[in-house]
């Protein structure tokens, strides 16, 4: 079970008309289209699936050839019930094997739900500076661990309003514990004062959107992204 709105993987570039342009192959053009975003009521909204066919149809006109749908989720102000046992806070030691639990599941979710994706080897000095946004982020991070074991690693914004990683090694999916690391993030949030927790979740990670409407959360809008290497 992964998810997250950032990828430490990709080349996120900021270009001079204030859209963002992910480039994982080549320089690329980032379009949101406003007639897929929706609001929706508990949890549905029949105009979403006649606006992503009509976004669709219009990005593929113009030449675009990739196109994903964001959900956006709200949590019901709820503490879940659920055991916080072998989640802690992370420590310095804890890199790199709780981003590299985070990067590796990222990438095979991706690939899983057709994403665009390429995996590069970071070098020396992006090491370096991941390891110090790591410590600058460490008190918004937490690790799972089973037996003194890290397997699932998660963090929330630095503003404390949201969930903004969470990932379980796949060797240990299905046991449960991603429904318990996002309930502790939910948790935690709220327990840092923020009263309505929020995050994205790229459509079709079924397995991410389950366990995030399991523990209280329901779709506020979507929002489609349409990309066109150039």
């Amino acid at each position: 079970m992964i998810d997250r709105i950032q990828n430490r993987d990709y080349d996120i570039k900021r270009g001079n008309n204030d859209t963002d342009s992910f480039s994982p192959i080549s320089s690329s053009i980032q379009m949101f289209s406003p007639i897929s975003v929706g609001s929706i009521q508990n949890g549905t909204n029949p105009f979403l699936p006649f606006s992503s066919m009509l976004t669709d149809k219009f990005v593929k006109s113009v030449g675009f050839n990739f196109v994903n749908t964001n959900t956006y989720m709200e949590h019901d102000d709820k503490f879940c019930v659920s055991s916080e046992n072998g989640i802690r806070s992370c420590v310095p030691e804890d890199y790199p094997t709780a981003l590299d639990i985070w990067s590796r599941e990222y990438a095979e979710m991706h690939k899983r739900i057709g994403l665009l994706f390429e995996k590069k080897e970071m070098t020396e000095e992006e090491c370096k500076e991941e390891y110090n946004d790591f410590l600058k982020n460490i008190e918004n991070s937490f690790v799972m661990e089973i037996d003194g074991k890290i397997i699932g690693y998660g963090a929330i914004f630095e503003d404390n309003s949201g969930i903004g990683a969470v990932a379980i090694d796949r060797e240990y999916a299905g046991r449960g514990y991603g429904t318990r690391l996002s309930a502790f993030l939910t948790n935690e949030i709220i327990r840092r004062g923020c009263k309505t927790p929020w995050l994205y979740c790229e459509s079709g990670n079924d397995d991410a959107m389950h366990i995030y409407k399991k523990i209280g959360y329901y779709e506020v809008s979507s929002e489609t992204v349409a990309i066109k290497t150039i």
